[in-house]
């Protein structure tokens, strides 16, 4: 008994499914990694966010407005791509968000690295200890 050979090409669509599922794990792992930066920024260092939805939230102070709207374009997209993951345009959508994804993590590390040369040339002030708080010794 002989095995049949599938041409590459039918290989090569019937591995689609795996190759979407993988490049929506990334999508997802980067979009994450987008929320926490958004979050520690716009909590705690201050930033402009450049979404208008995600900066009307930030506005309003609305961090778990902010977080529900992420993770929920976050899982619509990774849904509906699921989805329709047997087809070609399926495929090349979760390349593009993927690439997009990776140039919004880009732009956090040169937002960072701006941040923190800013920081590096602020002066810092020399004030008096909070009431009730001890001060370090002066360095020799």
């Amino acid at each position: 008994m002989s095995t049949i050979q599938l041409p590459a090409a039918d290989t090569h669509r019937r591995r689609r499914p795996f190759r979407v599922a993988v490049l929506l794990i990334g999508m997802v792992l980067f979009g994450l990694g987008d929320l926490y930066a958004t979050l520690m920024h716009s909590l705690y260092v201050g930033m402009h966010e450049t979404n208008p939805i995600g900066a009307y939230l930030i506005a309003e102070q609305s961090i778990w407005g902010l977080i529900l709207f992420k993770l929920g374009t976050l899982g619509l997209s990774a849904g509906l791509l699921l989805k329709v993951r047997h087809h070609l345009s399926a495929e090349l959508a979760c390349w593009a968000l993927l690439v997009v994804m990776i140039l919004v993590t880009v732009y956090w590390h040169a937002y960072n690295h701006q941040v923190l040369t800013m920081a590096e040339k602020l002066p810092v002030a020399d004030l008096p200890p909070l009431a009730g708080h001890k001060s370090h010794a002066p360095l020799p």
